[in-house]
């Protein structure tokens, strides 16, 4: 018998993951058009990940009206699987190949029993397909020391053929076009990584990574208002209004994603 969706959307009654990562959890779903929940549970009973991580998608209707974009991540502990069943919508981004790449970056964190740090990681990459930025290197490139052998050839062969004077106007025009470069990949901190801006900050600029409901739900959380409320969260786009089947636009899961073990 499929659980009961809990309000915030996650369901781990042996409390594999800690308090502070399931808010971090909550907190990366409102500021991403996806909508993660997560699934965690001893075993499965022999009963196959696939279908079971299908039916609980499918039951607790996962995915916001707008984008209609959701994810489960389902943990089976002692049976050593998890998987990431994708809806429709979030299977044009995010692939089965994409997924089972995320899941097995997450295994030897899984071996070490770092559920914490696992899920986190997964629902962070997750999350990152929102921004266009599913092939964005994890390290950020030194421009400069990493200049193509082919472009070192070129050099030598102007200095051949015209001197130092248009090697000169070159240098100039690859610099400017170092710093240009630069301030595209620097960009992507407005929306990816430790040094990402947020829509308060004096510098975001928004490419539309962040959809009007994702922005309306992060102004809300972080409003005074928000933080003086005594009791429940309905703010939150994880509160129960916004997963209930009024915010479910259909589209639902047909069994894509991707499982693995470790």
């Amino acid at each position: 018998m499929i659980p009961d969706r809990p309000s915030n959307g996650i369901y781990d009654p042996n409390h594999y993951l800690s308090e502070v990562v399931s808010d971090k959890i909550i907190e990366l779903n409102g500021k991403s058009d996806t909508q993660i929940g997560i699934y965690i549970v001893e075993s499965l009973n022999s009963e196959s990940i696939e279908k079971s991580a299908n039916t609980i998608a499918r039951s607790w209707k996962i995915g916001y009206s707008d984008s209609n974009k959701g994810a489960l991540l389902l943990i089976a502990i002692k049976d050593r699987k998890f998987r990431i069943e994708t809806s429709n919508n979030l299977a044009t981004i995010l692939t089965d190949t994409k997924a089972r790449e995320i899941l097995d970056a997450s295994r030897d964190k899984m071996r070490a029993k770092d559920y914490d740090g696992a899920v986190i990681d997964i629902i962070q990459n997750i999350s990152n397909q929102d921004y266009d930025l599913a092939d964005a290197p994890v390290v950020e490139r030194n421009y400069f020391y990493e200049v193509p052998k082919a472009i070192w050839e070129l050099v030598v062969e102007i200095l051949d053929h015209f001197g130092v004077i248009f090697m000169i106007s070159f240098v100039v025009l690859f610099l400017t076009e170092g710093r240009v470069s630069g301030r595209k990949r620097r960009s992507n901190k407005f929306y990816y990584g430790k040094d990402k801006l947020y829509p308060d900050d004096k510098d975001f600029i928004n490419d539309g990574s962040w959809s009007q409901k994702a922005l309306t739900a992060y102004h809300i959380k972080n409003s005074d208002e928000y933080h003086n409320e005594s009791s429940s969260d309905s703010s939150s786009p994880w509160s129960s209004d916004d997963w209930s089947s009024d915010d479910w636009s259909g589209g639902g899961f047909d069994a894509g994603g991707s499982s693995s073990d470790w």
